[in-house]
């Protein structure tokens, strides 16, 4: 490893598009992606009610009945909730196999510590979803989660109006993480490193925070 940031995308300045002609390009896109994931992996789909994720459910349609398809029961969801019920309807209609996997009951100790340990104090409620694909999602599969909804909605400049400046106290205290020397510490080796490929790129650096400080980490843990 060399402990430097390798970014894939974007790797030329990004140009303002019309939105409805933007549509099935994209679209075209994702299913291309997704295809050749499905060539290449062995895949699953994480299925809720979101719009996200009935994206990459539509964007699978050609080869579903390939891959197992699950929605997950935590935290206060029920069987009626939208994002398990919404799942087992457009199951039924549209044909494809469907598992509900509930993770309310209680995560053995030897997961919990796995998780506390790698992530202490950080989305700690979330060890109940991680032992639910433990123990009923097999190791090998490359689980599909959709983020579009995630990284579009301007998260750090919630009016769409993105600040002329950013400094480093701006970043450190958006991210509530705290003041600790090692929290400020990466977070100035990210700016520093972030803002001009962000400027070369055309892309705003509170979006580029919202990718790959947060989003990312979320989908990591």
């Amino acid at each position: 490893t060399t402990n430097k940031t390798k970014r894939f995308w974007p790797y030329q300045k990004l140009e303002k598009q019309d939105f409805e002609s933007s549509i099935p390009v994209l679209g075209k896109m994702l299913k291309g992606l997704l295809a050749s994931a499905h060539s290449r992996y062995p895949l699953a789909v994480s299925l809720s009610s979101g719009l996200d994720s009935r994206l990459v459910l539509a964007a699978c349609k050609d080869f579903i009945t390939d891959i197992p398809v699950y929605s997950l029961i935590y935290r206060n969801l029920t069987e009626d909730s939208d994002d398990v019920a919404v799942p087992v309807q457009m199951a039924k209609k549209l044909g494809f196999d469907h598992t509900v996997f509930d993770c309310r009951s209680t995560t053995n100790d030897e997961i919990r510590e796995l998780y506390q340990r790698n992530v202490k104090g950080l989305k700690v409620n979330w060890v109940d979803i991680v032992a639910g694909r433990v123990n009923h999602i097999p190791s090998d599969k490359v689980i599909l989660k959709g983020t579009i909804s995630e990284i579009m909605r301007c998260r750090y400049f919630g009016l769409g109006i993105h600040p002329p400046r950013i400094t480093l106290r701006d970043i450190v205290a958006l991210m509530a993480l705290g003041d600790a020397p090692l929290v400020v510490e990466n977070l100035r080796s990210w700016f520093e490193e972030a803002k001009p490929y962000a400027k070369k790129y055309g892309v705003k650096i509170l979006d580029l925070l919202s990718w790959e400080i947060e989003v990312s980490n979320w989908y990591d843990m």
